[in-house]
Parts: structure tokens; C-alpha cells; sequence
């Protein structure tokens, strides 16, 4: 009771809200001497709990796992914040904050993983990779920024080994569910032949592959073992590497190593299907249920990537959905650019350099100012009709918000042809 007349008192739907973001400690993750999210946060961050490895950084408000807000010197976690000030915070009609922001931060592969696609536990994500290569331009030495497995390959993709015979047996359904009766029987033998095994090529041969390589000072990127250079990358409006690389729920995927920033929908019910023999009572297997919740289409790995759009001079569109929407905000020193909410709230993530935020706060609007830098996020909340952002150094912020409808059809008309028509 006294935590929900301070947080009243508090007001916190009348400025941006700071969020304190938490770190989840997996298996596969980091140690701290090679951890890119202690890196990546701003100095004197609390969110290091002082656990290894260091896996994933989270920002949003799932009770499971909710960040912070401080608020007249006290620490409340958001999910509280927003069930006190949810509906000026968040804007009408929105209930919960439909987004979860994440770091992943893979020093060994995760579980091969699948996610509802239907309400209430849709769980729709976008991988934006990698985040910021700045670090990597430190070293000439060739490696592996990134790597991922996702969905099914298309038919003339698939190696005859250790495929061998699928072929014949897929074109052999006359119908498409037949099809997808016939990939889900042998999907799911699969995943039990490899249930206990530390490795599964059989696995591997029959998902889409993305490899994001460094090689002689160039970011090289192979799909499906076909090299796609930084320069025709460019070409394709993808700037020194950073793809998008959207995921549907019910699609099967894998992260194999690096660091991916995650946009999702906040929700947390995963089906995993298979773990390099690491499962115990802790790390369960799904099989039967993830399986259940399968799309077994066949698609090429372009259908998966998201060309951008340029929406004005400083602002890219990098994904527009029903489910989330992100773009990013790039400004050179001195650089100022104003934002209009549209009634709605923002979220925003500065992945590089420094900055202010600049805001109206109160019946007289008195024009208050917010340090910004790497790492730090702020919520922005539909009660400010808009805000400017003013950089101090090249500074580069990802700022994500639900779309409207018209929004999203203004940017699917304007995004490129599918990726790699002329490549296939």
C-alpha cells in the first residue's frame, strides 16, 4: 500500500522513466573478462549481479523478470510502475508494455528453440546483429561475429548428405498438409536422434544458416554457405553488416555465438527442442509440444531478412509490424532531431556515443534535460506529445513503439524487393 501511494506520488507518467535493466546468468553465456554487455553498459551500472556467465540483458517489465525504475530515491520494478501509471504511460488501449528489449551474448550455442505464434503467448522476434562493430575494427585477425540457424531450408538448398531420400519422400505429398504432416514426422524423429547427441549435422543440413564473419578487415556475410560480401550487402541498403533478421513465432532457431540485440514481444513461454545433450531438470526438453507449434514451411534465409527504410535525413525504419517496430536514430556531433510520440510511448536504446534528451515537463513547461549514453534505456511515455534528442558525439539510438496500422503499409511499399532475387 505505502509502495503504491509513492509511486502515485511519484508521478512517473509525466517525464521519461530511466530503466535499469537486469542480467540473466545461462549456461551458454559469457564470462566477465569476455562479456560484450558489461562492455556495452554504462559505468557504474547495478545490473552486473556478480553471477557467471553473463548471458542476457534485459529491459522490460515481465513479473518473471521485471527491470527497475528509481523514483524519488527508491528502486520499484517496472511492472509495479506500470500497474500504478499503466494506462498514462503506456497510452489508451494498452494494457501492458508490449515490448522486451534484449542483449544476447553467446559464448556457447543455445537451445534449439520454438515459440507460440498465437495470443495470448505470441512470442514474434526480431534480431538485429551485430549490434555495434566498432570493437571489432580493433583486431585483424579473422572471426566469427555471429552465428544462427533458423526455419527450414528450401528444397534445392539441402545437402543429399546426411539428407539423404528426404527429397524424394517431401515431393511425394500431394498437398501441403501433406507436406507439413511429412516434416513434422520427420523433424520430430530427428530431434530424438539427437536428443543426447553434443552435435547434430542432420539438424544443422536442414535449417536456414547465417554466418557473420570478419575477415581481412571486411564483414562478410554467408548465407546458406554463399558468400555475400560487405559491398554487395551495401548495395542491398544493409550498412557495414547490420541486418535484421525477422523471426515468426513458431519458427525453429538458434543463436551459435555472438552478440544480437532482440526485440520481442514480452512474453517468455519457449519450447526447447534440442540442447547439445546438456538437458537435465533444469533445462527440459519440449519436443512433442514444440513440435506441435511448428511451421514447417520451406524458405529461403532472404525471406527472413528485413530491407530498411530511410525515413527522414537521421532516422531509419528497420522493421514495422503488428507486433513491434524499431527504428534507428543516427546523429553526428552537435546534431539535434525532435520526436513526435503520436500519443504513444517510445522506447529508447543508445547503442553508441552521448547525448541529451530534452522534454517538457509540467503546467508550464519548463524545458528539463537527460544526460544520455551507451547502454542506458529511457521510456518515454505517451503523455509526452514529443522530445528532442540532441547529440554530443556520434550517437546512435534504436528507438522501438508500436505502428500503426498505416504506418506499416507505408513501409512495406517502400521496402526493397525481396532480398536476394537476383543472389538465388
Amino acid at each position: 500500500m505505502f509502495d503504491q501511494l509513492w509511486l502515485k506520488c511519484s508521478k512517473p507518467q509525466t517525464r521519461p522513466l530511466r530503466i535499469e535493466p537486469r542480467i540473466k546468468s545461462y549456461l551458454w553465456g559469457q564470462r566477465a573478462a569476455d562479456s560484450f554487455i558489461l562492455k556495452f553498459l554504462p559505468p557504474g551500472s547495478r545490473a552486473f549481479p556478480g553471477q557467471e556467465p553473463i548471458a542476457e540483458l534485459w529491459f522490460g517489465a515481465l513479473r518473471s523478470f521485471p527491470a527497475t525504475v528509481r523514483l524519488g530515491g527508491r528502486r520499484f520494478g517496472l511492472d509495479k510502475v506500470l500497474e500504478t501509471a499503466g494506462r498514462e504511460i503506456l497510452g489508451p488501449g494498452t494494457q501492458t508494455l508490449e515490448q522486451l528489449f534484449k542483449i544476447l551474448d553467446a559464448g556457447r550455442s543455445l537451445s534449439w528453440q520454438i515459440h507460440d505464434n498465437r495470443p495470448p503467448h505470441s512470442k514474434h522476434e526480431c534480431w538485429l546483429f551485430p549490434i555495434d562493430l566498432s570493437y571489432q575494427r580493433e583486431t585483424d585477425q579473422d572471426q566469427v561475429i555471429a552465428e544462427a540457424y533458423f526455419g527450414f531450408r528450401p528444397l534445392e538448398q539441402m545437402n543429399d548428405d546426411p539428407l539423404s531420400g528426404f527429397k524424394a519422400a517431401y515431393q511425394q505429398g500431394k498437398t501441403p498438409a501433406e507436406r507439413s504432416a511429412f516434416i513434422r514426422s520427420q523433424y520430430s524423429e530427428m530431434l530424438q536422434r539427437a536428443r543426447f547427441a553434443p552435435d547434430s549435422r542432420e539438424l544443422k543440413a536442414f535449417s536456414n544458416h547465417l554466418e557473420i564473419r570478419w575477415e581481412r578487415g571486411e564483414v562478410v556475410l554467408y548465407l546458406n554457405e554463399r558468400k555475400q560480401t560487405d559491398q554487395q550487402l551495401s548495395k542491398l541498403g544493409i550498412p557495414q553488416g547490420r541486418l535484421l533478421l525477422n523471426i515468426p513465432g513458431a519458427t525453429v532457431h538458434t543463436l551459435c555465438g555472438g552478440s544480437v540485440f532482440e526485440l520481442q514481444e514480452s512474453a517468455d513461454k519457449t519450447y526447447r527442442v534440442y540442447d547439445y545433450g546438456r538437458e537435465d531438470a533444469q533445462r527440459p526438453l519440449h519436443i512433442e509440444a514444440g513440435v506441435a507449434k511448428l511451421d514447417c514451411t520451406l524458405r529461403s534465409p532472404w525471406d527472413f531478412l528485413v530491407a530498411p527504410v530511410r525515413l527522414d535525413a537521421k532516422t531509419t525504419n528497420l522493421i514495422r509490424t503488428e507486433s513491434y517496430a524499431l527504428d534507428e536514430i543516427a546523429l553526428e556531433a552537435g546534431d539535434e532531431h525532435p520526436v513526435d510520440t503520436k500519443g504513444r510511448y517510445h522506447m529508447l536504446l543508445v547503442t553508441q556515443g552521448e547525448g541529451e534528451l530534452d522534454y517538457l515537463h509540467g503546467k508550464r513547461a519548463k524545458t528539463r534535460t537527460l544526460r544520455l549514453q551507451r547502454g542506458e534505456m529511457l521510456l518515454i511515455p505517451a503523455t509526452l506529445p514529443r522530445y528532442r534528442v540532441r547529440s554530443l558525439n556520434r550517437l546512435i539510438a534504436l528507438k522501438a513503439y508500436q505502428a500503426a496500422p498505416d504506418e506499416i503499409n507505408e513501409t512495406q511499399q517502400q521496402r526493397s524487393p525481396r532480398f536476394g532475387e537476383k543472389e538465388r
